[in-house]
């Protein structure tokens, strides 16, 4: 009988220590922003999504993005309308800048989908399964996605 209490004890003991030794993290998910990609042929117009999820809330993010102008031209871009008031660059030209801003707004815009579709017109000398890259990028670190308060808000990009 005694043997078994100990042998329950060890196991106790044991499972308590092992579990304490394993590091518990919280993790939180950044937001991200991915290009939804498609397939075009060439001298044909295409639309490429620029797609917002996880959105925590943000008020003002600026975003650039970086395409082969050689090979494709920007012809418009449509604003999602989920993030407020938007600013886009008149400059239709790699990179691009996509603007919203909304600095003054009393609460976020936590909305999640498609923020801008850019349409594209592949250059007409495309090869037959030839593909090419449209990227977001950051302009800069600290003040390209802002929430309510000012502060910045970490998102991760994905072409």
């Amino acid at each position: 009988m005694i043997k078994l209490y100990v042998k329950r004890a060890l196991v106790l003991l044991l499972t308590v220590v092992l579990c304490s030794a394993i590091p518990v993290r919280a993790e939180t998910q950044n937001p991200e922003i991915r290009v939804i990609s498609t397939v075009c042929e060439a001298g044909k117009i295409v639309g490429v999504k620029l797609w917002l999820s996880g959105n925590t809330g943000i008020t003002s993010l600026r975003i650039g993005i970086e395409y082969d102008d050689t090979a494709m031209s920007l012809q418009s871009v449509c604003d999602g309308g989920i993030l407020g008031n938007s600013y886009h660059s008149d400059n239709i030209s790699s990179p691009y800048t996509l603007y919203w801003a909304n600095d003054t707004e009393e609460e976020n815009f936590t909305g999640d989908g498609v923020i801008a579709e850019m349409l594209f017109k592949l250059d007409d000398t495309a090869s037959e399964g030839q593909s090419f890259s449209v990227n977001p990028v950051w302009i800069s670190d600290e003040y390209d996605a802002l929430d309510k308060d000012l502060k910045s808000v970490n998102i991760d990009v994905f072409s």
